[in-house]
């Protein structure tokens, strides 16, 4: 770097009336400098420092610097500009608007300097060339080194900024080829540190905003905030879905584009799907320091989020359609289980009703036969009990097909298919049941059978397993034009995992119903657990 001697540039001038001058003409220096720059296309720099009160106070600074280098203290000034040049670099504006305001200060200057000399007689302290020299050297090598300052400052920011482009890059190739959840939430704590330096940052996964718990599932390694603090900033974020920051004051602010602040005691971004739904949050802090996090760091951990989310969806992708695989097996096992069982049904109830009644029936025809010369009484009375009979047979044949395909459900559609089942369940259970729907619903045939064998299933583990006292029951669209289904009882509850590595036989009755609803393009959701009742709801598309 270029060294001059400060003592040498203010040896040949005149430096006590220099400074008496500068001070004389202080506030009207800064006045014409804000109207000067407001005569120029406006900028985000020069909108600061001639509007804002922060650069108010910054440009009164440069100036009072000035001044301490008339009189002697020129490092005072020269050290401002280095420092400055730092921070202008820092603060992201750009040179030329910074060399605005230093050059409408020189013009600024030599004005005014004309103009005391032109109302001055010959032989009073009129400002000399070597007066000016003096002006002229402190403002170029001050501009000199605010530039040095600034120009180095930016090469260290390219430098850092490519450094941590490059190891988001190596960050995204590890994490690519990771499908184990809790090992990318690992390798997604490393990256954060490797790309930005901090030393406390988690990831807390199923976050939903009807979870008020999901925040707690997994491991939280590394947690420095407390956990009611994680619990609070966990819910609101995920019931916002977006990026809220901790300020230094402890105040909870969104972290957008709009966001001024750059220092931060805790950052918290949501993970999404591809969907938008949140799947995790990012807390991002430096063991309750602050830490200072520039717009450019708020893009890339933007970035950063947006990646993770998409390779914790592939991760989790992987991971369901394994589940998935295991259950198809399951299932298939236990369909082919439960067509041979239905066909034993189905056998033994055409054994014991239908083929009976179909042999009494020939008998007694036989009988009528051996009557019909000998016993005319007695035939009309064998006769009428044939009648009855048939009738009877016709029946059960009727119940049988009804339970293959409940008639009902064509002929009156899907709330008198229900009203019918309920009525079952009410004569075989003596349990109380509120039954709430539309009085009438037109579904598709396909989402009306699926609908229900679920309802069916769902009042079977009712009466067989749920020692419950009462059941409430809806049948209604949404707001979003679904057919929506809610089966509730207080029974005894019970805990369902469909992730265990073992289904039983119970809970196989639970997969086939969400496998009829999510066949559908619809969900089926349980929320139970034990003591506390069960709640079924099934939604699907119409």
């Amino acid at each position: 770097m270029l060294k001059v001697d400060s003592q040498e540039i203010i040896a040949d001038a005149d430096v006590e009336k220099l400074s008496r001058f500068f001070m004389d003409h202080k506030e009207r220096i800064y006045e014409l400098i804000r109207e000067r720059l407001k005569r120029e296309p406006s900028t985000p720099y020069k909108f600061f420092i001639s509007d804002h009160p922060n650069g108010q106070r910054r440009s009164q600074a440069f100036l009072k610097a000035f001044q301490e280098a008339l009189n002697g203290r020129v490092d005072v000034l020269f050290d401002d500009q280095r420092q400055i040049g730092y921070k202008r670099a820092m603060e992201g504006y750009e040179l030329k608007d910074v060399f605005a305001y230093k050059m409408a200060f020189t013009e600024v200057m030599l004005h005014l300097i004309t103009d005391y000399n032109a109302h001055r007689k010959s032989g009073e302290d009129l400002i000399t060339f070597n007066d000016m020299k003096v002006i002229t050297h402190l403002t170029s090598y001050s501009n000199f080194l605010l530039s040095d300052s600034f120009l180095r400052t930016r090469d260290e920011i390219i430098s850092n900024r490519r450094n941590q482009l490059q190891k988001l890059h190596r960050y995204a190739a590890r994490a690519i080829s990771i499908f184990q959840e809790e090992e990318l939430r690992a390798c997604a704590n490393q990256g954060i540190f490797e790309i930005f330096g901090l030393d406390g940052s988690f990831m807390v996964p199923y976050v939903r905003k009807d979870d008020k718990n999901g925040w707690k599932k997994g491991k939280l390694i590394g947690v420095q905030p407390s956990p009611e603090f994680v619990e609070k900033t966990a819910l609101q974020v995920a019931q916002t879905n977006k990026a809220m920051a901790i300020d230094v004051n402890e105040a909870m602010i969104p972290f957008d584009e709009e966001v001024k602040q750059e220092n931060f005691k805790v950052i918290c971004i949501p993970i999404h799907t591809s969907d938008f739904d949140v799947t995790g949050l990012f807390f991002v802090h430096d063991q309750g320091r602050i830490f200072k996090f520039e717009r450019f760091d708020k893009n890339l951990l933007y970035q950063f989020a947006y990646f993770t989310g998409a390779t914790l969806a592939n991760s989790l992708m992987i991971s369901e359609l394994a589940r998935k695989k295991k259950e198809l097996h399951d299932l298939t096992g236990r369909l082919i289980f439960v067509q041979e069982e239905e066909k034993k049904r189905i056998g033994a109830d055409i054994h014991d009703t239908i083929t009976q009644a179909l042999t009494a029936i020939g008998y007694k025809a036989l009988l009528c036969q051996a009557l019909i010369n000998k016993d005319l009484p007695r035939l009309e009375e064998e006769l009428n009990r044939l009648v009855r009979d048939i009738n009877g047979a016709l029946q059960k044949s009727r119940s049988i097909i009804s339970e293959l395909r409940p008639k009902i459900l064509d002929d009156l559609g899907i709330v008198a298919a229900f009203n019918k089942a309920i009525s079952n369940f009410k004569e075989d259970s003596r349990l109380p049941v509120n039954f709430d729907c539309l009085e009438t619903l037109s579904v598709n045939p396909d989402v009306g059978i699926a609908f229900y064998r679920i309802f069916q299933e769902a009042l079977r583990n009712i009466h067989k397993h749920a020692q419950a006292s009462k059941v409430d029951i809806f049948l209604n669209i949404d707001s979003r034009n679904r057919l929506c289904l809610i089966v509730r009882d207080n029974g005894r509850g019970f805990v369902f995992d469909p992730n265990t590595e073992r289904v039983s036989n119970s809970s196989m009755g639970l997969l086939t119903m969400r496998e009829r609803a999510e066949d559908l393009g619809g969900q089926f959701i349980i929320d139970s657990q034990t003591g506390n009742g069960c709640q079924i709801v099934v939604t699907v598309p119409l």
